[in-house]
């Protein structure tokens, strides 16, 4: 009988642990772990092939992808706090919350865009891991921009490079584009002087053909550049960041920056001249550069250029903008490569977050009661 019973007991217990929802936990170190474990060079060269494959592929009939939405506030300092979800039809629910607060590098030492990325199961609504995003959004958004200017660009011979702005983002644009093309000068500006000064050093670490860095005025940068990223936190109402320059006839540019209705990085001559691809229309057009365009102004988007490519070469020859507004798709392609990783490697911690229960019909079960009895 004593048998019987331990048997059953155990077998409950296998039972139990078998219906116990895990949730893995990377933090920030966890990801700089899996980066340097693997190289960020290897990392960012997959993922710009796994999200070009994304593009190609990308189905309403498989994701449902809502524009962002969330709270923007001027007090006590200008920010936001957005959302960003993303339905993989029976396979996953993926859930982006990020900040943007461009005063936080100055003020409290913290990157300016700092986000989280949630993966959950549709089947039970369990949360499956939660992510550090600060290090994958610059990822993946120097990625996106690397898969336009390939798409875009005619990248046969050595490019010159440009970048507007000279942060965090300005990193990851010139390493994601350091991957699909032959850079062999980058000019650079930032209205903050320390700020394009420390760009050599910043990127130094991947930048293995000693690509010079000049730091420049914008009219040079803008006239003098095949290749151009803006990637800025101008203020809404501010923009553009410069206007009556004539750029190349060729020139691409990937525009960053711009990601709230009203703040704009590139002036309207030089859209209604070029071919605007747009990351994501229905966002691009309330936050993007699009939204000084009309539909009819507007492009094709990203996926339909990466899936009809020999359809759209002739661009190529032409002034390009990619207006990179963020898509929730390009974040839930690259948690689902650093998963792949960290499952690899056995980084990561397991948090028993949502615990289990014997008792789905009460929320009090496990709860230890006190009986009080009242003064009389």
């Amino acid at each position: 009988m004593a048998t019987k019973t331990a048997l059953h007991l155990s077998l409950f217990a296998t039972v139990k642990s078998m219906r116990q929802k895990f949730t893995i936990l990377l933090t920030h170190q966890d990801v700089v772990g899996i980066l340097s474990t693997i190289s960020v060079d290897v990392f960012m060269r997959e993922l710009i092939d796994e999200l070009q494959t994304a593009f190609q592929r990308f189905s309403t009939t498989e994701f449902d992808v809502p524009i962002r939405t969330g709270f923007h506030y001027e007090t006590p300092h200008p920010g936001l706090i957005e959302w960003m979800p993303l339905h993989r039809h029976g396979q996953s629910v993926f859930i982006k919350t990020v900040g943007y607060h461009p005063t936080n590098p100055q003020v409290r030492m913290l990157p300016t865009v700092i986000s989280t990325f949630s993966l959950f199961d549709p089947t039970s609504g369990c949360l499956l891991a939660v992510c550090d995003g600060a290090a994958l959004t610059a990822l993946r958004t120097g990625a996106a921009s690397a898969i336009a200017t390939r798409m875009l660009s005619d990248l046969s011979r050595p490019v010159s490079m440009g970048l507007i702005g000279c942060g965090a983002q300005a990193v990851t644009q010139l390493h994601a584009l350091m991957q699909v093309a032959t850079i062999n000068e980058i000019r650079v500006f930032d209205i903050r002087r320390e700020v394009s000064d420390s760009l050599g050093d910043r990127i130094a670490s991947f930048n293995h053909g000693d690509v010079p860095v000049i730091v420049t005025s914008v009219d040079d940068v803008v006239q003098n550049s095949d290749v151009i990223s803006t990637a800025t936190s101008i203020s809404v109402g501010d923009g553009p960041l410069f206007d009556d320059l004539t750029p190349r006839d060729h020139v691409h540019v990937n525009a960053v920056g711009s990601d709230l209705p009203g703040k704009i990085e590139l002036p309207l001559s030089l859209l209604s001249r070029s071919h605007v691809c747009p990351d994501f229309p229905e966002q691009a057009i309330i936050e993007g550069e699009c939204q000084q365009l009309t539909r009819e102004q507007i492009g094709s988007s990203i996926m339909c250029i990466v899936a009809n490519a020999d359809a759209y070469s002739n661009l190529k020859q032409q002034r390009t903008v990619f207006d990179s507004t963020g898509w929730a798709l390009e974040d839930y392609v690259a948690t689902e490569l650093l998963m792949r990783y960290a499952r690899e490697l056995h980084v990561g911690s397991r948090v028993a977050l949502s615990g289990n229960t014997d008792a789905p019909y009460n929320p009090y079960e496990g709860i230890k009661s006190i009986v009080t009895t009242g003064a009389r």
